[in-house]
């Protein structure tokens, strides 16, 4: 299975059978302006949990878009959007978060 893991201590987990990933992001690195949008392409195999959240974190751990709630169906692909105009320049974290998993990728932002 594909690995995916980012720089930031304490989140890095491997790909395992629940088939969870984040399959696209983009534009990645992504600049900011009046309506800049960063999309999330999760995913999801037939053993996939429910429960499953997409965040977008800083360095620090901190939320900096609102969550978003994945649907409870398994298997497909769900997506995600954000508006990100407000974001400082920096690298910044998409995360997946369920029962028992966590997925991370960095995204960076350019002003």
């Amino acid at each position: 299975p594909e690995s995916e893991t980012s720089a930031v201590a304490g989140i890095d987990a491997p790909a395992g059978s629940e088939g969870i990933r984040l399959a696209e992001i983009y534009p990645n690195p992504i600049k900011i302006g009046e309506g800049s949008r960063l999309h999330v392409v999760v995913g999801r195999g037939a053993e996939s949990p429910k429960g499953l959240r997409v965040m977008l974190q800083d360095e620090e751990g901190n939320m900096v878009a609102a969550e978003r709630k994945l649907g409870t169906s398994a298997g497909g692909t769900e997506h995600v959007q954000w508006e990100l105009s407000e974001l400082a320049s920096g690298t910044y974290f998409v995360v997946v978060e369920g029962p028992g998993i966590r997925r991370t990728r960095p995204v960076v932002v350019v002003k």
